[in-house]
């Protein structure tokens, strides 16, 4: 399993969704700038445009911030370990059967090829930081609680 390529493949999927991002922030900005004089006393126009581009320029900072963290993963964290970390692929028995998952700082909720990526910010990520193969643990979910095995790590 290639660690890096799936890596590549989110940076560029992140990029492209920050580019589309900021071309939306600055449609809104010169829109907002226009002459937004307001043509009635209900006219709201102008706040909408401001609230508009607030969580515009949000969204742009949240992209940017999980680009440079996926940048910054090198080589030696990407490397198997004894215990689950970021950079580990993790194959998790449940239930429904083994599932595998990456974690990394970033990226979270994309699949590639058969790997969900998770996030340690995640319930499921957040549980299996620091576990050994052959451990076990419970997650809560809105239909009970739930058991699961960490089978290999990668």
């Amino acid at each position: 399993m290639d660690k890096k390529l799936i890596i590549d493949f989110l940076i560029e999927s992140i990029q492209s969704e920050l580019d589309k991002a900021q071309q939306a922030l600055e449609s809104t900005n010169s829109y907002k700038s226009g002459d937004m004089k307001q043509e009635g006393k209900y006219d709201t126009r102008a706040i909408e445009a401001g609230y508009l581009a607030g969580a515009q320029q949000k969204r742009v900072k949240e992209l940017e911030i999980e680009l440079a963290l996926l940048k910054k993963i090198d080589q030696k964290a990407l490397e198997k370990k004894s215990i689950v970390s970021i950079g580990s692929i993790v194959d998790v028995k449940g239930e429904k059967g083994v599932h595998r998952y990456f974690i990394l700082p970033a990226g979270g909720g994309v699949s590639y090829n058969g790997v969900s990526v998770i996030t340690t910010n995640s319930p499921m990520g957040n549980e299996l930081i620091k576990l050994e193969e052959g451990d076990s643990f419970e997650l809560e979910s809105p239909n009970g609680s739930k058991v699961f095995e960490v089978v290999s790590i990668i």
